[in-house]
């Protein structure tokens, strides 16, 4: 395993260590419940992923992170101390990134504009749609500028637009269906 390019920015050095990490959590966490066969080959992705894990974690220090391992210590109940002068703990900038991320990622799709969603921060830590009233959980959209409950025939549209001015107000409508349409020229129009 190799990463075909090597990252250069804080935030591609995030999303690569954030993608490593999801792999190797879950290829260990499906092989500990026996969901898929331990191998040669499975074996050793795992070790390279986690050999480039401690590449990419030794390189963040060019960004003032100190890691996890050179972090103090405290107890259960301590609040840790500050981190010295234009350097920053790990799990702090991991956070830093992981909200900086989310947030970009979710102003990229038409619930940001939604007074139906749950917010952001409920997009952060759900690491899923934040819609209050499609009855189940939604990972993605089919069109970013495409509400789910349309998309799946729950409401048509002037049920939407409806339900949107019931909560927001006329304001909350023009908001959506601007957002909706800056959207779809970025991403090309619906195939029904």
């Amino acid at each position: 395993m190799e990463l075909t390019k090597w990252p250069e920015t804080e935030m591609a050095y995030w999303l690569a260590i954030e993608s490593l990490g999801g792999f190797v959590w879950s290829t260990k966490h499906d092989l500990g419940h026996g969901r898929i066969e331990k191998t040669a080959s499975l074996e050793k992705e795992l070790t390279e992923a986690q050999e480039i894990l401690g590449k990419l974690a030794s390189e963040l220090s060019r960004f003032g992170i100190i890691l996890p391992e050179e972090c103090p210590q405290v107890k259960s109940g301590e609040e840790k101390p500050t981190a010295p002068a234009g350097k920053m703990w790990y799990w702090d900038w991991y956070n830093k990134m992981k909200t900086e991320y989310y947030t970009a990622e979710y102003e990229k799709i038409v619930c940001s504009a939604c007074p139906l969603s749950e917010g952001v921060e409920e997009f952060i830590s759900a690491n899923h749609i934040p819609c209050s009233v499609f009855p189940g959980i939604i990972y993605h959209l089919a069109k970013p500028f495409f509400c789910t409950m349309v998309y799946t025939k729950t409401w048509d549209k002037k049920n939407l637009l409806k339900e949107i001015e019931k909560i927001g107000g006329v304001e909350a409508v023009i908001s959506f269906e601007k957002k909706e349409a800056e959207l779809e020229i970025v991403h090309g129009p619906i195939n029904k």
